[in-house]
Parts: structure tokens; sequence; C-alpha cells
């Protein structure tokens, strides 16, 4: 149940940041995640929540949804946030899952203007900057769980 809330706001979000974007004939919402390894439920469990609440939330406009692996590796969230920048196409990034990877990947949605929605990493670890979005709870809170 929380995994399909948050996959609810992160569409939701990711669909108002699109709103907010220049006009394009068509859009993509990257989702950014482990589908290897030992964290691969993360992309497993984030995919369909995410196709379920983009198909919910737009059922006619022309919003693909988009899914890459980065294996839960900071190196290969490098390169997938790489190749996702060159990606004219996609207009907001909902990932990575871990610090780490998230970390990696930050300067490269930077660089290339894209917002991200951060998922699975404390808000407390990453840095502030515009189109950086944190929907994970603070260590502050989750210790307090």
């Amino acid at each position: 149940m929380r995994r399909g809330r948050l996959a609810a706001i992160s569409v939701g979000l990711a669909l108002a940041l699109i709103a907010c974007a220049p006009p394009r004939t068509l859009g993509r919402i990257a989702l950014a995640a482990p589908f290897e390894g030992r964290e691969r439920a993360i992309g497993y469990d984030a995919f369909p929540a995410m196709r379920l609440a983009l198909r919910e939330a737009t059922p006619s406009a022309p919003i693909d949804f988009i899914a890459f692996n980065d294996n839960g590796d900071p190196e290969e969230a490098a390169r997938v946030a790489a190749g996702i920048a060159r990606d004219p196409a996609v207009l907001v990034v909902i990932g990575h899952g871990a610090l780490s990877t998230t970390l990696a990947a930050l300067p490269v949605y930077a660089a290339a203007g894209l917002p991200i929605l951060i998922i699975g990493a404390a808000p407390d670890a990453l840095p502030v900057r515009d189109g950086v979005f944190v929907l994970s709870p603070s260590q502050a809170v989750l210790d307090a769980c």
C-alpha cells in the first residue's frame, strides 16, 4: 500500500513538473532503479506501481514511461543518467533507489537540467538544489518509527 501511494505521488509530481516544461509532442518519465542484484526488489516494486499510477493519472496523454537498470552500482547509475539525459523526450526522472547511486547520477541530471524525484535516499545526505525533489523521509523521521 505504501509503495502504491509513493508511486502515485511520484507520478503526480512528475506530471506537475512536465506541465511546467516547454511543450513537446511526446514526453517520457524515466525510472532509474536496480533491476538486478540484491537491491532488485526496488525496481521490480516501483515499475508496476509507476505504470499503474501513470495510466490512471493520464489515460490518454502522450506520456511514455521507460525504465532503466542501474544495477545498484554508482558507476552504472552515472552511465544510465548520461543516457537518460541524452534523450530529449525525457522530461523528469524518478529514481535511483540508493544513496550511492543517487549521488552518482545527480550531477548528470543537474548538468542536463532534468528534474529528479528521488526515492529511497534520505534527504539529510543529499545536496539541496533546484530540480531535486526527495520523496523519502529524513533519518530523524525513520529513527522515530
